[in-house]
């Protein structure tokens, strides 16, 4: 039984899990963040209280919903591709690491705003 160290290097993710994917649940909750601000969008259009999205000058909080659903989409959308990206290189995410998904919602999210920004006119 040899118990002298080795040369190996040490991989820090095996020995510390709760590190491996930090930046990838950063940006699940960037993606959980924009979807807050989709909803409140969505039904702040849907019950439309006066001035939330009509008139010269919308509510504060028509603003900061679309603020939150716009920043946290582009933040889940480049953060989650790039960590997912180097993740699958390096062999240490799957489909369904949180940088995945914060991805998929990213594309997602941003073909329905192309959508509706094409139909809207």
């Amino acid at each position: 039984m040899d118990t002298s160290p080795t040369d190996a290097p040490l991989d820090t993710a095996a020995v510390f899990p709760e590190r491996r994917d930090v930046l990838g649940t950063t940006a699940l909750v960037a993606a959980a963040v924009s979807f807050a601000g989709f909803l409140v969008l969505i039904i702040g259009h849907l019950v439309d209280p006066s001035g939330f999205n009509n008139g010269k000058h919308p509510d504060a909080a028509n603003n900061l919903a679309f603020f939150a659903y716009v920043l946290g989409l582009l933040i889940a959308l480049i953060l989650g591709a790039a960590v997912w990206f180097h993740g699958r290189r390096s062999g240490r995410t799957g489909p369904r690491s949180p940088a995945a998904l914060a991805t998929y919602y990213g594309l997602a999210f941003l073909v329905v705003t192309v959508v509706a920004a094409m139909l809207g006119g």
